[in-house]
């Protein structure tokens, strides 16, 4: 399987591929990809059916198709996402999980692929294959990057009218005593509803100090 996938400033190829052997007894590899250039902005995830050290050092054989494969690879300066060792196959007879699904991306992918991982939990004895591709795509801003405020140009008593204020208007503050057995949710609910309060009179009570003072936050 081949598709294209575009976005607004991205384009990647992804290939999907399993290595069967057909009726005359050839494997997909040598009948249709060894001889194949990936081109620019591609990605090829497959179930090898191919053992060898280089993504499995604990495998005790070499298949017979691994190394022309690997030649493959090493002629278009694919990069391996795979972790080596890190097993994809299991079935209760084995004595321990082997690699036979693997991810590639071409040189231009290869230092935006981060995070490579697999899902055991897929109902399945091949697990699934997780990985990310940074894109220049606009990213949410950082929560543990957020601007900090100069609370000590802050007029508290300002601040706690208005959070009073606040608190009276909060519906989710107003009802706590309706509350006789807290679930989760109402306590995820609690505290998000405090926290907002809590930082947009910080924002204001802050801003208008900057403006009176011509302070700056820090």
């Amino acid at each position: 399987m081949a598709i294209t996938i575009k976005g607004s400033n991205f384009q990647f190829n992804l290939f999907n591929v399993y290595n069967q052997t057909n009726a005359e007894g050839e494997k997909t590899l040598p009948r249709a990809i060894l001889n194949t250039k990936l081109p620019p902005s591609s990605i090829l995830v497959l179930d090898s059916n191919e053992h060898h050290p280089l993504w499995d050092p604990l495998c005790p054989t070499t298949s017979q198709g691994a190394q022309p494969f690997i030649d493959w690879i090493e002629e278009q300066d694919l990069e391996l996402l795979n972790t080596p060792g890190v097993g994809t196959f299991f079935r209760p007879h084995l004595s321990r999980e082997t690699v036979l699904d693997l991810s590639l991306v071409t040189p231009d992918l290869a230092s935006k692929a981060t995070d490579w991982q697999t899902i055991p939990e897929t109902g399945s004895d091949h697990y699934g294959l997780l990985f990310s591709i940074q894109t220049n795509a606009d990213l949410v801003e950082n929560p543990t990057n957020q601007p900090r405020f100069n609370t000590a140009k802050a007029n508290w008593d300002t601040f706690n009218k208005e959070l009073e204020t606040a608190i009276q208007n909060s519906q989710t503050l107003q009802d706590m005593d309706q509350i006789s057995d807290p679930r989760k949710a109402d306590l995820m609910d609690l505290l998000l509803g405090n926290n907002t309060e809590l930082e947009q009179q910080l924002e204001e009570i802050d801003l208008v100090q900057n403006q009176k003072l011509g302070g700056t936050k820090s």
